[in-house]
């Protein structure tokens, strides 16, 4: 079955609200001041079924110029649209203002209804025809019906809804497949339910007991009952008009905007890039920076906006801006948008999200606007290159491609393999599918060799950068998480060699000069006669003439060579020496269970001086386990 949303949209006393109650028995006027005064001041809803099955949720919006901002919050979701025109008054400026937003939104179907044709003749109903058919000339309800009705008798309603179920099967169905959003146009509380709130699904799905998270606050919630169209049900679909029950969260916590999505996927944002169009009749331009109330889904906020390639945006004209927020809002690439003055308080201009997720632009960077032509334009492919070079060294994972890119998530993960067939990605975390564009790739290869050459030069004794250490250097351009991707696919390149915990260049060899041969053959020397009781390392350098730094290098050098084993501290020892001193220690242990340190101590002939420290050792090593005061074999 479809499910679609249409949308009324009119001057106030149109008769809106009338013409939703002739069509489906439902008095959208919930409020007594909207009894009251006759007009309807907040967001009506009602339901209806057309021939060939389609279910139809209508959102009846407020035509008074003072709940435009009513208007914006209902008709951010609608398929198609009603443009109501009364016979007795004709086209007027909220009918011009309404119809200026459904063009804005790029709401594509739709058609145009003459209400109230009791109240006048044939001869001034045909003027108000011509009056509306010069409204919509050029327009996407040009060529499409103009029903004249009177929902007082009745006359002409037939007709209508054959035109209506005509135009809402050319309405294509909204991707369930997506990522669940639903913007909150009302929140209440029901005795027995809790917290209830309602919206247009625009995308994805959501089922009973499933977990939901609520931005831009952050709140988390289950839904633990749900209704489309009155009736409850197990799952909702994009394109529906639904009500949630909410457990986990209260009425006060949630306001009208809010958008209710999966847990962790969206970000709300504080900036969008975006095409930008200035409505022909607005009187002045639009200068840089000027201050803006900015409306996306159901929420509204202030902000300015900064013109990317001009100075300011003349009447009817189309450029690029970024527009930056006082308050977070949720958005993804593709969403629409309304501007509004706030000064004069009338709708200026609107226009199409490209990035919602920038980085803060510099109006002189020249990459900046081909970047948002390629996002307008270019196919869903060039628009994931672009997301990818502007994420970074960080890199991007599927789940930021599908907030940027409105896209199922098997297309998105076809796009991306794709871009790492053809060379322009490498894969950094294969669970997320996170990408890094190979640009930045060859950035930070770069940086890694010119740490490893530094390194081996300023320490050519060492076999290798320790990982922490190169980790700790490269921390501005990656994080720990991807780190070891980015070593791996550099060490499966051949570009450095991976040795344990250390990291060098596949050319560097530890090559000592005969100095240092010397002193090396010295020093092994000293410690294979000393054997379990060598010098502390802190007076080798006293003892043997050399400088400290020599000393260190040499005692790892000779660590990595295997010919001594670093105990603790300044305490090495000759590594056959140590092994030997482990075998007797084994045997005892093998042959008797356990020993003591006074055993210990006249098995091997050692003073507490180094008796203690390599107790410690066997311990730390996994060969010997304290057991209250005597020893035993792990």
């Amino acid at each position: 079955m479809k499910h679609l949303i249409l949308g009324t949209a009119g001057h106030v006393d149109h008769g809106k609200t009338a013409l939703v109650r002739a069509l489906t028995g439902v008095d959208t006027d919930r409020l007594e001041e909207e009894k009251k005064r006759g007009i309807t001041i907040v967001l009506g809803f009602a339901e209806m079924e057309l021939p060939g099955g389609i279910q139809v949720g209508i959102v009846d919006v407020p035509g008074h110029e003072r709940f435009v901002n009513q208007m914006l919050a209902g008709v951010g979701g609608v398929d198609m649209i009603m443009l109501v025109v009364a016979a007795d008054e004709g086209v007027m400026p909220q009918t011009r203002e309404h119809f200026d937003i459904c063009r804005l939104l790029n709401v594509r179907k739709g058609l145009t209804v003459i209400t109230k044709t009791d109240l006048v003749d044939t001869e001034w109903l045909a003027l108000v025809q011509q009056d509306v058919e010069g409204l919509i000339e050029g327009t996407f309800l040009e060529g499409r019906p103009v029903c004249p009705v009177s929902a007082k008798t009745g006359d002409g309603m037939g007709a209508l809804k054959k035109s209506l179920a005509e135009i809402a099967g050319e309405v294509e169905d909204r991707d369930s497949r997506g990522i669940l959003r639903l913007p909150v146009d009302r929140v209440f509380t029901m005795k027995g339910f809790g917290t209830v709130i309602t919206g247009t699904l625009l995308s994805g799905n959501v089922k009973n007991g499933e977990a939901v998270e609520i931005l831009p606050g952050g709140l988390q919630a289950r839904v633990r009952g749900m209704q489309v169209h009155s009736k409850s049900v197990e799952e909702a679909l994009a394109g529906q008009r639904t009500a949630l029950n909410l457990q986990g969260v209260e009425k006060e916590s949630i306001r009208r905007g809010d958008t209710v999505t999966v847990p962790g996927l969206l970000t709300p944002t504080y900036m969008v890039d975006a095409v930008v169009t200035l409505l022909p009749d607005v009187e002045k331009p639009l200068k840089n920076r000027s201050l803006i109330r900015f409306y996306i889904g159901a929420s509204r906020g202030v902000g300015n906006i900064v013109h990317l390639d001009r100075e300011q945006l003349m009447p009817e004209e189309q450029g690029y801006a970024q527009i930056r927020l006082r308050e977070p809002v949720v958005a993804m690439g593709g969403d629409r948008f309304i501007l509004r003055s706030v000064s004069e308080n009338r709708t200026i201009g609107g226009g199409e999200i490209l990035d919602p997720q920038p980085r803060k632009h510099k109006t002189s960077d020249p990459s900046v606007v081909p970047s948002l032509e390629v996002l307008k334009e270019g196919s869903p492919e060039e628009k994931a290159v672009v997301f990818l070079r502007h994420a970074g060294f960080s890199g991007m994972d599927l789940a930021g491609f599908r907030c940027r890119l409105p896209l199922a998530k098997g297309t998105a993960k076809k796009i991306l393999q794709r871009l790492r067939e053809r060379g322009e990605a490498v894969t950094l975390l294969a669970d997320t599918l996170h990408l890094l564009h190979m640009d930045h790739l060859k950035k930070i290869e770069k940086k890694t060799l010119s740490v490893l050459t530094g390194y081996h030069r300023s320490k050519p004794l060492e076999p290798g950068i320790p990982k922490a250490e190169l980790a700790s250097r490269l921390s501005t351009m990656i994080g720990e998480k991807v780190f070891p991707s980015i070593l791996n696919h550099l060490s499966r390149g051949g570009k450095v060699i991976v040795e344990e915990n250390r990291v060098r260049l596949p050319e560097h060899k530890v090559c000592l000069t005969s100095e240092e041969e010397e002193a090396a053959r010295k020093i092994e020397a000293l410690y294979k006669e000393a054997g379990l009781a060598p010098p502390y390392s802190r007076k080798l350098s006293g003892e043997l003439g050399l400088e400290e730094s020599l000393v260190a290098e040499i005692l790892r050098h000779l660590v990595e060579r295997k010919s001594l084993t670093h105990i603790q501290g300044d305490l090495f020892m000759d590594t056959k020496a140590l092994e030997a001193g482990r075998e007797k220690v084994r045997a005892v242990l093998e042959g008797e269970g356990e020993i003591s340190v006074a055993g210990m101590r006249e098995l091997l002939g050692l003073t507490r001086k180094y008796l203690i420290p390599l107790l410690e050792y066997f311990d730390g090593i996994g060969f010997t386990a304290r057991k209250g005061d005597v020893r035993v074999l792990r």
